[in-house]
């Protein structure tokens, strides 16, 4: 509550000092705006200048071009003796770059460097070649853009000059010079130079070419210019006056721009602020002083009435008050006494009052602690709700579900469960179920889980309502799906043991006599030709009867079609067999990078898609060491990781993208883990499910056994006694989680298979 002292103090400031102080205000900006007025136009008048002087300086360095025609016929001279004007041209005109003299038909007739040596077969540049066809269909002078020398980082200006046969005034001779833009701009800006000021030059769409810091110039540093003239922070980030003026050289615009720091600008306005403020400021101190004597006069008794009020509060006691002054004021004084008396009674019968709601609230207080203890202690998500709508939670629903817990509050229940539960969920709600059931939830970023749902009806606040518990079932489900993946893979190990000593025999049979066929019925040799002229005929004619029946490429058919076969037994004997190899320690990131030399130069891969097109992004943990493990065994698996990535990321259309691979190796838990992440299509979580069962493969027919990730799986699990795990977001991308134990297999208890 504001005082009587304070608000006539105020009162007295605002009508005596605040007409000063705008006017202080109101004389600084208007001296401040005169002089930002000033200096613009004194810069627009310098750039103005420069841009006028530059054009003159170019229309001077044209005419001296135009003189070589003037007092001899260019166009009749010899190659030689062009090439002999134009070397002379250009040592004793420094800020003339280089000179390019070519004929009507283009050809170039002479071409003098100051910098580099021609031999005459070099081609004419694009950017040459438009500026003499420009010159050539005008028949006038026309000027290039700028550019950079690469070789002594100077910027150069292109100009075409038109010269015509003095005698036929026909245009036989067009001259490309080069002028060097820093010589030319630092003799005119010489000239108009003022301390303190940057005069720079600026081309059409804003990139500086010319200015009193080269490396503005050479770090390609741009300006807008979309008004005139403006105050602004430079390239430095100070703040700057400037203005910009025109300059048209040929068919092209640039824009010369003079600026001037601010500070240094606006001394003259700055002395003159400072005169009128410590003007302002005497006058206030005045006024500050005639205010603070007349409130003093009329708050005093005033004051001495809040004291008695004040020791009536701390001590019960009224003293009694004989107060002067103004009739409004005694009045107040007889109040207070009135007042005084019917406040000590009421007093007493608050103070029982109060004493009362104290005490129930105390009570209240302290139940309120005891529900939200247990409350947020729960190990899951707590939702109390109403007809679904959320009333309270604890922390951890906020924890599973992303949300803020603030979000959560006035949110409806629904939009916590994913699509395909909502309305069995909203059912069971509905209908007051208090058992257990499972369901599909979804959390903030939209990704689904697993969750596990209880209901119980509680008092709440004078109501009944709904609580609500959640519990995440993600590594519950996770810890279900690998033991049953296990146990499938453990029996099929089994099983495709028996059946691949079964097939072996017959099978070597079929690529035996296959070899043997092939020998004796298309390759030339001794016993052969002779049972062939035994049987009456000759091996030759045996040969071609055979290519003409297509018996040749039956008896290849079968014998590819009877080594996939003796590789998928290979892969089968995988599931059962241990290695035959010793443990030995191996760096994982040595296997890495050695197995992703090898894909890349694997040929089976680069006739269907070249490797080198992904792009690998390797992150390798500082703490990496050596893992004891099969080396080989191990780069199998990284093989066949990184091939189905690889198959997978061809068949996948980017737009805004390109095909990527993230390989990521680091020690967690006495576990050595490797991710293997591409940015292909993705899988399905059907797919995902059956991604290690033997025989799956999302690949067309022919394109694979689907044995590759059944067989890494084995290898990791079983041979290494670690974990493989598949996470993927369709359309998105595929992630391959593997833990490999780092002192060997057994290592780590609770991890692979027995």
């Amino acid at each position: 509550m504001r005082s009587l002292y304070s608000i006539l103090f105020r009162s007295y400031m605002v009508i005596a000092l605040v007409p000063l102080v705008l006017l202080g205000i109101m004389l600084t900006v208007w001296i401040a705006s005169g002089q930002i007025d000033a200096s613009l136009r004194q810069e627009q008048a310098m750039a103005r200048y420069v841009a006028h002087d530059l054009g003159q300086h170019f229309s001077m360095l044209e005419d001296r071009l135009f003189s070589l025609n003037r007092y001899r016929n260019f166009a009749t001279l010899s190659e030689q003796e062009m090439r002999d004007v134009a070397q002379e041209m250009i040592a004793r005109k420094p800020f003339i770059y280089s000179v390019m003299i070519l004929d009507e038909t283009g050809r170039i007739k002479a071409r003098v460097s100051s910098n580099m040596v021609y031999d005459g077969s070099e081609p004419l540049d694009p950017v040459d070649l438009r500026l003499y066809e420009k010159v050539i269909k005008t028949g006038q002078v026309n000027y290039g853009p700028v550019h950079d020398d690469p070789n002594f980082r100077e910027s150069l200006m292109l100009v075409g000059v038109p010269l015509r046969d003095r005698m036929t005034g026909r245009l036989e001779i067009v001259l490309l010079a080069q002028f060097r833009l820093d010589v030319v701009w630092k003799n005119v800006v010489d000239q108009n130079y003022r301390d303190g000021e940057n005069i720079f030059l600026v081309a059409e769409n804003g990139n500086v070419l010319a200015h009193p810091n080269p490396s503005v110039v050479l770090g390609k540093r741009s300006l807008s210019l979309k008004d005139g003239h403006r105050i602004r922070k430079d390239f430095d980030g100070k703040w700057v006056i400037g203005a910009s003026a025109d300059l048209k050289l040929g068919g092209l615009t640039y824009r010369v721009v003079a600026e001037r720091d601010v500070q240094t600008a606006l001394v003259p306005a700055i002395r003159s602020a400072g005169v009128a403020l410590l003007a302002t400021l005497l006058t206030a101190a005045l006024v500050l002083i005639a205010t603070v004597r007349n409130v003093q006069r009329v708050t005093h008794p005033v004051k001495l009435l809040t004291e008695a009020a004040l020791n009536i509060k701390d001590d019960g006691f009224y003293p009694g008050i004989s107060v002067t002054g103004f009739k409004e004021i005694k009045e107040l004084s007889l109040a207070f006494d009135s007042m005084t008396r019917n406040l000590q009674r009421m007093l007493e019968e608050l103070e029982h009052e109060v004493q009362i709601r104290k005490e129930s609230e105390e009570a209240l207080v302290r139940s309120e602690e005891r529900f939200r203890a247990l409350h947020n202690a729960s190990f899951g998500g707590i939702a109390i709700h109403e007809q679904g709508i959320i009333l309270d939670c604890n922390q951890g629903l906020a924890e599973i579900s992303g949300f803020d817990v603030d979000k959560l509050v006035g949110m409806d229940l629904l939009q916590l469960i994913s699509e395909s539960s909502r309305s069995f969920v909203r059912d069971n709600i509905r209908n007051e179920l208090e058992d257990a059931y499972e369901a599909k939830a979804i959390r903030k970023g939209g990704v689904e889980y697993p969750v596990r749902l209880e209901s119980r009806n509680i008092p709440y606040k004078g109501r009944v309502v709904q609580v609500l518990e959640f519990r995440d079932m993600t590594s519950q489900k996770r810890a279900e799906e690998f033991i049953i993946q296990n146990e499938k893979m453990m029996s099929l190990g089994g099983l495709a043991a028996g059946m691949a000593h079964e097939i072996n025999n017959p099978l070597a049979a079929i690529v035996g006599s296959c070899q043997n066929l092939r020998n004796r019925l298309l390759k030339e040799n001794p016993m052969n030709i002779k049972i062939a002229e035994e049987c009456g005929t000759s091996f030759d004619n045996m040969v071609s009867y055979a290519q003409a029946r297509d018996c040749d490429k039956m008896v290849e058919s079968i014998y590819e079609s009877g080594k996939r076969a003796a590789d998928i037994v290979k892969d089968m004997l995988s599931f059962s067999r241990q290695s035959d190899k010793s443990l030995v320690s191996n760096k994982v990131t040595d296997l890495l990078d050695r197995t992703i030399k090898l894909v890349s130069n694997d040929y089976d891969l680069k006739k269907n898609y070249d490797f080198k097109k992904i792009d690998i992004i390797k992150e390798y943990s500082d703490s990496n060491g050596n893992v004891v493990c099969y080396s080989n065994q191990i780069q199998q698996v990284f093989f066949n990781l990184l091939k189905n990535s690889a198959h997978a990321m061809a068949d996948k259309e980017y737009v805004d993208d390109i095909p990527r691979l993230i390989v990521k190796n680091y020690i967690r838990d006495d576990m050595s883990v490797i991710e293997v992440e591409d940015n292909g299509p993705g899988l399905s979580e059907e797919a995902r499910k059956k991604v290690f069962e033997p025989f799956f493969s999302t690949k067309e027919p022919g394109k694979g056994t689907g044995l590759g990730l059944s067989v890494s799986y084995f290898i990791i699990v079983k041979q290494h006694g670690g974990s493989m795990e598949v996470f993927s977001e369709p359309g998105e991308w595929t992630r391959f989680v593997i833990s490999i134990p780092v002192k060997g297999p057994g290592s780590v208890s609770g991890v692979g298979m027995s």
